[in-house]
């Protein structure tokens, strides 16, 4: 037997590493099993979670693979098209069709989300929808961190001065506050000082009880009411009183033009209550600026109404709507009625109408409230911000084609930060987004980075309705399945696509339908949603249109109507 021995070192033996396999960056997208119907904000969060690591939150409805490796995100934008009228168009749009039967389809309830705006006289459904998508909601950071200071070591709290909760520049921007260089002729600024003092009571109050804010006898609560007229809405009525709730003005004003509407239910105004009134706007601004300077402060409920009512501009403002923020983010507003019910213990008796006096009031004390608790309380969500600020935190672009740039821009400037606007024909859009998505670079106003959100807005339908001698609806609807065609066949297995309809446009209720032909119209009449769907898929080569497999019927056509949502707001 021979035995043989190794004269080793074993300490000295390094150990070979493994050679890992490369993974394959994979990207997918899945649509979790039942019946939630995602909303606008739904989609905004799914972007977020996606292009941000510090904002949006995993969506419930939805599963994403390889969020990390997602290089770019398509958003489509159609309005005024549902199922039914897509379904009796098939011929027309074999893409569009492939689309809302395919696995990825989801039912959508978006009608509720932008009823606020037609208060605002908004009458571009698009404008509207991209408003919601661009208006982000950011969550403050919670520290879990336990403090080492007891409750009897830390200091006791002091309350901040009455400026911090004037609405910054940046929320007036994004309210519509009106602004110097908008206002035209006819319109009047808050000076540095007036003719009158009508405060001194309270200034001698404040004399007397040291402690109190200075500013404090500068708070005047504001509310008017408007009747319909040729021209728009006109003041009929306006409120001033100050921080104890004492009435300063109260004043009812005939307009110039005839009144079309008195909107009674509303303002409590009649015409028997305007008869013998002969004061005018100009009698109304010219008293105003005796009592108010620029360095009161204007308290009230979406104030940015009252002061285009009045023709006033004026920065120093306290807009409840703004110290009481919606949980579910701006553009969605909290109601007077509802803020007074919730945190001032009040029902606000409105069987008459408005009572401009109470709201002013109403607004008062709802400020004067959050004096006293600070500027925590009332806010369950997020600070509103534009959605390109979140984005470009992240190295991520973000940009808007839409022919209605101009337009878009102006009225839309806040929602608009660090976004790229592009002026694209219709026609062009679909080949402007396939070349983007596939050259990989971005130029422009924002910094160059290799992932990007795009938005699409297709504004021919929306055209059609709004056009009542416009072309045949399968032309048009051939045109738009076009423009589908050439984004998704610009989009790579890294690029997510998200198309959405609706957006709150229903059929003719009545007219809608022509009897003689299976063709269903659209048209712009409020009621029930009727088939607004999304399509969420990963690009590819023929991955976003596979049809669903033989037997199973689609999401969206089978599924029965939905029931609409409203967004309660008190006007």
């Amino acid at each position: 037997v021979f035995f043989y021995y190794l004269d080793m070192d074993w300490g000295e033996v390094a150990e070979k590493p493994l050679k890992k396999k490369a993974r394959k960056a994979v990207v997918g997208f899945e649509l979790l099993p039942g019946a939630y119907r995602p909303q606008l904000v739904d989609v905004q969060n799914l972007l977020l979670r996606v292009f941000t690591s510090e904002y949006g939150e995993n969506p419930k409805w939805a599963c994403v693979r390889g969020m990390n490796n997602v290089r770019s995100a398509v958003v489509f934008l159609l309005p005024c098209l549902d199922t039914e009228v897509l379904r009796a168009n098939r011929e027309a749009t074999p893409n569009m069709t492939r689309l809302m039967t395919s696995a990825g389809a989801r039912r959508m309830r978006s009608a509720g989300e932008i009823e606020w705006f037609a208060d605002k006289k908004e009458s571009s459904v698009g404008n509207r929808a991209l408003r919601i998508l661009l208006s982000a909601k950011a969550k403050p950071a919670v520290s879990w961190r336990k403090s080492s200071v007891t409750a009897s070591q830390s200091p006791a709290p002091t309350r901040p001065p009455l400026k911090v909760y004037l609405a910054s520049a940046d929320e007036r921007a994004r309210s519509g506050y009106p602004t110097q260089s908008e206002a035209g002729p006819g319109w009047v600024y808050t000076s540095t000082a007036t003719s009158e003092d009508p405060t001194q009571r309270l200034d001698e109050v404040n004399a007397a009880t040291p402690g109190l804010d200075p500013d404090r006898s500068n708070l005047f609560g504001l509310d008017c009411e408007m009747v319909t007229t040729a021209s728009g809405p006109a003041l009929v009525r306006i409120s001033l009183v100050d921080v104890d709730g004492a009435v300063v003005l109260d004043q009812l004003v005939r307009p110039e033009e005839e009144i079309t509407d008195y909107l009674t239910e509303f303002t409590g105004v009649t015409a028997d209550s305007l008869k013998g009134v002969e004061t005018s706007l100009a009698d109304v601004q010219t008293r105003l600026l005796q009592i108010v300077s620029k360095d009161s402060i204007l308290v009230g409920h979406s104030l940015e109404n009252d002061l285009i009512a009045m023709k006033l501009v004026h920065e120093r403002v306290i807009d409840t709507v703004l110290l009481y923020p919606h949980p579910r983010g701006w553009p969605v507003r909290n109601g007077l009625k509802g803020l007074s019910g919730n945190y001032l213990k009040r029902k606000l008796e409105r069987k008459n109408g408005h009572d401009s006096v109470e709201d002013a009031r109403t607004a008062m004390d709802l400020a004067l409230l959050k004096f006293e608790k600070g500027p925590g309380f009332g806010t369950t969500a997020g600070e509103s911000v534009p959605l390109g600020r979140l984005l470009r935190s992240a190295g991520t672009c973000l940009s808007v084609t839409d022919r209605a740039a101009p337009e878009c821009h102006v009225r839309m400037s806040w929602c608009l930060e660090d976004c790229r606007v592009e002026a694209a024909s219709t026609k062009c859009v679909g080949e402007t987004v396939a070349k983007e998505t596939t050259d990989g670079t971005r130029t422009g106003s924002v910094t160059t980075s290799p992932r990007e959100v795009h938005f699409v807005v297709c504004r021919e339908l929306e055209d059609r309705v709004q056009d009542a001698t416009g072309e045949d609806l399968p032309l048009c609807l051939a045109r738009v399945d076009q423009q589908v065609c050439q984004v998704l066949s610009g989009l790579s297995e890294k690029d997510l696509f998200v198309f959405l309809t609706g957006f709150g446009v229903d059929r003719k209720s009545q007219n809608g339908v022509d009897k003689g032909t299976s063709r269903p119209e659209i048209g712009l009449e409020t009621g029930g949603i009727t088939g607004a769907f999304g399509v969420f898929t990963i690009g590819g080569p023929g991955a976003a249109c596979q049809p669903v497999e033989t037997g199973r019927q689609p999401v969206v056509v089978s599924a029965p109507p939905p029931q609409r949502e409203l967004v309660t707001y008190d006007v």
